[in-house]
């Protein structure tokens, strides 16, 4: 389920849309979920993650599977932070950005 994946992992990349403008976040996903013009880029809901899920993958309980993914961020952020190959900063970023990711798992 990829979409999570994008959902958790690109929101920490910032941009400006012009030389000296503010720093913004991307808060859209790569691709949309489903094709068509009423379809768009924003997040997902949760519900929308789990169709997504159901209908592209023949998921039967897509809410496991993100409870699965959602352990695994877990444990990976807590295998980082003793990692002197992720910097402090990156940890911090990645930790917020998760929270959010963390909530499709609720």
């Amino acid at each position: 389920m990829a979409p999570m994946l994008d959902v958790v992992t690109t929101s920490i990349y910032t941009y400006t849309q012009y030389a000296g403008g503010p720093e913004l976040e991307d808060r859209t996903l790569a691709l949309k979920l489903f094709a068509g013009k009423h379809n768009t880029k924003a997040y997902p809901t949760k519900e929308e993650l789990e169709n997504f899920g159901r209908r592209v993958y023949g998921v039967t309980q897509p809410a496991r599977i993100l409870d699965r993914i959602a352990q695994a961020m877990h444990c990976t952020m807590d295998k980082a932070k003793d990692d002197p190959r992720v910097p402090k900063t990156l940890q911090t970023q990645m930790a917020q950005a998760l929270e959010a990711g963390y909530g499709y798992a609720k």
